[in-house]
């Protein structure tokens, strides 16, 4: 009991540590190295305990995809070799997914125990705490204290666009954004099972919090969720406002200029995005520079017979599908949506189980599983820092929720 009592304990103040702990950007830059070290060391003791559970909690299929992005990142490293730009940087990448791997299984054992709904109420904290904090970061930041706080712990103050617009814990806009997006499916889905104010309000700063990072992917992410999670909990209810929007939606197309004209007056860059998106996508330079990166990095994985070119790429690249193609080649578009459909099923088969103490959970894992393809839009996120610490746990929650209702310990 005293074991049981302490993993809990242990698990709620190590996650609470990881998402606050500080990125250091004056001297860390826009890496996140030393919380690859925190959550390796924080993990893989309770990962080495696995093999005291039934193997089968480790989700053989998950474990296959860490397995194959480790094997599919040996073409990677040998062109890299070839070319003469092997550093310890390039170790660090290509152990990326054992790392990611070791992080899963800890994080599941630890969860196996852990009450969800105490659980669910420490990301209720944090994201209160989280809100107070956005509101000083954008509102407050020509204050000296709170720019000093925000600059010295987490924000890049070189990064001009991002002083406007909230990142609260993660470094940048769409971090954040994905983060609060992975809070919110479980509160919101706590919600419509429990039906406590206390969700509702902590739902409602999660997307105030998404809102304020202005990420324009995981705001279609998150309207896109909201109405999932309230069609498959309430079905009635939402099938009726699903019907009312589809009959809006053309008198919206029609008015989309009006619209984002009207919009124009509160100065927002995410309403600039939007309005050059849908009205001139030709002239959108976000967009192009990450259909240009796609397209280049596929061109080269072909030309190397299907494998990745290179472990860590000389610039930044913007989306999953060209980080994935990168590194592991055309394979990890397979993988990456092989984990996205393994997952998927996972939680589908835990609802059609029927448990009231894991559909909840089920229901976020679903949501959150089909839209991750959309969520890494703008970089894939589930393998760097904090925000695949977050990924992590959100599989590992998936993993221990799928094997609650087969009544398997995990």
């Amino acid at each position: 009991m005293k074991v049981l009592e302490f993993k809990k304990v242990y698990f709620s103040i190590f996650f609470l540590l990881v998402v606050l702990f500080p990125l250091f950007p004056a001297k860390f830059n826009a890496s996140q190295v030393h919380i690859n070290i925190l959550v390796l060391a924080g993990l893989v003791l309770p990962a080495i305990f696995i093999g005291r559970s039934n193997l089968v909690g480790l989700g053989l299929w998950v474990t296959m995809y860490f397995i194959l992005c480790q094997i599919a990142l040996l073409p990677a490293l040998f062109f890299d070799f070839s070319k003469g730009g092997i550093g310890s940087v390039s170790f660090t990448s290509f152990f990326r997914p054992t790392m990611l791997f070791v992080s899963v299984v800890g994080c599941t054992v630890l969860l196996r125990n852990v009450d969800t709904g105490k659980l669910c109420d420490l990301i209720a904290y944090i994201v209160f705490g989280a809100a107070v904090y956005a509101v000083l970061e954008v509102f407050f930041l020509d204050l000296d204290r709170v720019s000093s706080i925000v600059f010295g712990l987490y924000k890049r103050e070189y990064r001009t666009n991002l002083l406007e617009v909230s990142t609260t814990f993660f470094a940048t806009t769409y971090y954040s954004a994905f983060v609060f997006f992975t809070f919110l499916v479980l509160l919101y889905s706590r919600f419509l099972q429990t039906l406590q104010v206390r969700y509702c309000i902590a739902s409602l700063l999660a997307i105030l919090l998404i809102f304020l990072s202005q990420s324009k992917a995981i705001i279609f992410c998150t309207i896109v969720s909201v109405w999932l999670l309230g069609l498959i909990s309430q079905r009635k209810v939402f099938f009726y406002l699903s019907i009312f929007f589809l009959l809006t939606i053309p008198v919206l197309l029609i008015n989309l200029r009006v619209i984002l004209d009207m919009l124009s007056i509160f100065d927002l860059r995410i309403v600039k995005d939007v309005k050059l998106l849908l009205l001139s996508a030709n002239e959108s330079e976000t967009l192009n520079i990450r259909l240009d990166q796609i397209a280049n990095v596929i061109e080269s994985a072909l030309l190397n017979n299907g494998f990745g070119v290179g472990l860590i790429p000389e610039l930044s690249l913007e989306s999953w599908v060209a980080v994935f193609v990168f590194r592991y080649g055309i394979f990890g578009l397979v993988f990456f949506l092989g984990l996205v459909s393994v997952l998927s099923f996972y939680c589908l088969i835990t609802i059609r189980a029927g448990n009231n103490q894991n559909v909840w959970l089920a229901k976020a894992g679903l949501v959150w599983s089909m839209l991750l393809p959309l969520s890494q839009l703008s970089s894939a996120m589930i393998e760097y820092g904090k925000t695949a610490f977050v990924a992590n746990f959100m599989i590992a929650l998936i993993i221990v929720t799928y094997f609650r209702s087969r009544h398997v310990e995990v």
